[in-house]
């Protein structure tokens, strides 16, 4: 009963903030959105309740905040979200803690709890990637493009790998859903490494003509790279450098797939 006068009182309040949401130049105050999570302490509401304190306060209000909503409201969507705003700004301890406490919640969400496993696979204590979208990819309950980054986190292992036509399968599946530009090139590797020359060239156009120049060699050395064409790859990699790659992506890119890139690095910065 308390919760269903709490839902009617927030009513009018949520009227008062929608439209400050949407007409320009009006902004949201931190008391309105603090009485509508007071009030009604939806799942909704409380993420948008701490997005709005993340862009006022910095992280140690925030996460002191998110502690107390959390006591109060121990869902693991609430958890979760505190663990994603944490790893965003560099405390992936923190996020590491969060990732627990939302783990151990049966109630809220499942979504935010799977994103936040996923984005931080690999760390210490953590699943590894796979483990974690080979999960995803069974359940029912969560969303099209969480589906998807589990997809592409499985297709990247097959290509890596070298099991193109795995790869290729999981891919399909990929496309369905949509078609972003770095699905095409992954789809120009899996082609190429069967041997499938003409539709390998397809994908491989397509995607040339929709990336930008220094996205589009960085993505073609990446391909080489897995391709096992090394020499290509890595004057693909000298090419995306001076088109405007980043060289600390570029060495995260050689160091990934165990290439050595150090000396072309070293060569383009002495040269710029």
């Amino acid at each position: 009963m308390t919760r269903m006068m709490g839902k009617i009182a927030a009513m009018p309040l949520k009227v008062l903030w929608l439209i400050m949401a949407v007409v320009p130049g009006l902004h949201v105050p931190e008391w309105l959105m603090a009485w509508i999570w007071r009030l009604d302490r939806s799942e909704e509401d409380t993420l948008r309740y701490l997005t709005l304190m993340s862009q006022k306060y910095d992280h140690d209000q925030v996460e002191q905040l998110a502690e107390s909503i959390f006591e109060s409201q121990p869902l693991g969507s609430v958890a979760a979200y505190a663990g994603l705003m944490a790893m965003t700004q560099g405390y992936m301890e923190q996020a590491a803690l969060w990732l627990d406490k939302a783990k151990a919640c049966d109630q809220g969400s499942p979504e935010l709890v799977l994103q936040l496993e996923l984005a931080l696979s690999g760390q210490p204590g953590q699943d590894s990637d796979v483990d974690i979208a080979s999960r995803i990819i069974e359940r029912k309950d969560v969303s099209m493009p969480l589906t998807r980054s589990a997809l592409t986190v499985l297709a990247t292992s097959a290509l890596h790998q070298r099991r193109w036509q795995e790869a290729e399968g999981i891919l399909d599946r990929v496309f369905h859903i949509e078609d972003p530009i770095h699905l095409r090139w992954m789809r120009w590797v899996a082609a190429a490494g069967q041997g499938h020359i003409q539709q390998a060239q397809q994908f491989f156009d397509r995607a040339w003509k929709d990336s930008p120049k220094k996205d589009a060699l960085f993505f073609q050395a990446y391909g080489w790279f897995l391709l096992n064409e090394i020499d290509q790859g890595k004057t693909a990699l000298t090419e995306a450098l001076s088109a405007g790659a980043s060289p600390h992506r570029v060495q995260a890119l050689g160091q990934s797939l165990g290439i050595q890139v150090g000396p072309l690095v070293a060569d383009f910065e002495e040269t710029r």
